[in-house]
C-alpha cells in the first residue's frame, strides 16, 4: 500500500495460485481483502501501535515505522477507501488477470489479461532454484 504519483492512496495486490481463482480473503465479519472497511479498522488499530515505532519487535513486518503508522493514518483520515489493484496469476499456465476492485473488495473492472510470455521456461528456473536451495 502506498500512493501514487497523483498522492493517491493505493494498494496493489499479487496472488499466485493454481486455479483461475480472483477471490480475496475475508475476515470472520465478511470484510473482503482491500475493503475500505477492512482497511479502516486496520487504520484505528494501527493508530495505537504509535508507542511501539522503532520499538524491537517479533511481528512478521518488522518494527513499526513512522512512515508506516503515517501511511495508516491517512487510511483512517480517508475512511478506507483508496485504489485497489489485485494481480492473479494461474501458477500452473502463466494466465494473468490484472483487476480493479470496489470499496467492497468486489471486482469492478478487468484492467488487463495476458499470459507470461515463456511462463514453462520461467517456471522450470524458478522450481530448479528453490530445490537448489533445499538441499
Amino acid at each position: 500500500m502506498g500512493h501514487d504519483e497523483h498522492n493517491k492512496l493505493v494498494e496493489l495486490e499479487a496472488k499466485g495460485n493454481n486455479k483461475n481463482t480472483t477471490q480475496v480473503s475475508e475476515n470472520v465479519n465478511g470484510d473482503k481483502q482491500g475493503s475500505s472497511r477492512k482497511n479502516r479498522k486496520r487504520a484505528e488499530d494501527m493508530q495505537r501501535k504509535r508507542k511501539k515505532i522503532n520499538q524491537l519487535s517479533n511481528r512478521q513486518g518488522g518494527v513499526y515505522t513512522e512512515s508506516e503508522i503515517k501511511l495508516w493514518k491517512d487510511i483512517y483520515e480517508k475512511e478506507g477507501r483508496k485504489r485497489h489493484i489485485s494481480t492473479h496469476t494461474n501458477t500452473e499456465t502463466g494466465d494473468v488477470k490484472v483487476l480493479e476492485r470496489d470499496n467492497q473488495g468486489k471486482i469492478s473492472s478487468t484492467l488487463d489479461e495476458f499470459t507470461i510470455d515463456d511462463f514453462n521456461e520461467k517456471k522450470e528456473i524458478i522450481d530448479n532454484h528453490f530445490i537448489k536451495k533445499g538441499k
